[in-house]
């Protein structure tokens, strides 16, 4: 029996550890969502970043 609860504890602890989760989740998405010049602008940023580290990782060899 107290295996039984011991499960129960663990699987209502994991449920609520994921919903955490998918609402933090689903609120970052929605304020992206409201200000699709912003999300441009910082996937614009890491892929110059990206690109850049990639030419000086190449210029190295």
């Amino acid at each position: 029996m107290i295996t039984l609860l011991r499960w129960y504890l663990y699987k209502t602890k994991e449920v609520k550890w994921k919903l955490e989760f998918w609402q933090f989740a689903d609120k970052q998405l929605m304020e992206l969502i409201k200000n699709p010049e912003e999300l441009e602008k910082k996937f614009m940023d890491s892929l110059a970043k990206v690109i850049h580290e990639s030419n000086k990782n190449n210029l190295d060899k």
